[in-house]
């Protein structure tokens, strides 16, 4: 059984032409697969060892460019090597300014 939210058409078919069954009823916990389309509609505190999401808990360190950045200069410090950390450049995003 599966659970999804957000669009994920292709995987939905996917899994049902395979002989999965989806649960839509998203404040069930009867599911064995959850794909969600973000990290905070996963109570993963509330899993059960079984279950299989598509996001990590406390995982943005490598799975946010900002976070790997961060990671890496992390690594530097450490290993003490200008040579692992690629040249990054953090952008800001203006309300109302089309770039």
């Amino acid at each position: 059984m599966h659970s999804m939210t957000g669009g994920y058409d292709d995987l939905r078919r996917a899994l049902d032409a395979r002989g999965w069954v989806e649960n839509r009823d998203r404040d069930s916990y009867c599911w064995d697969l959850l794909f969600a389309l973000k990290t905070r509609e996963i109570r993963h505190r509330e899993l059960r060892r079984d279950q299989v999401v598509n996001h990590f808990l406390h995982a943005n360190h490598l799975t946010t460019k900002i976070g790997l950045m961060h990671s890496l200069h992390e690594l530097m410090c450490v290993a003490s090597s200008s040579s692992l950390t690629p040249d990054v450049h953090i952008t800001v995003v203006v309300e109302g300014c089309d770039i």
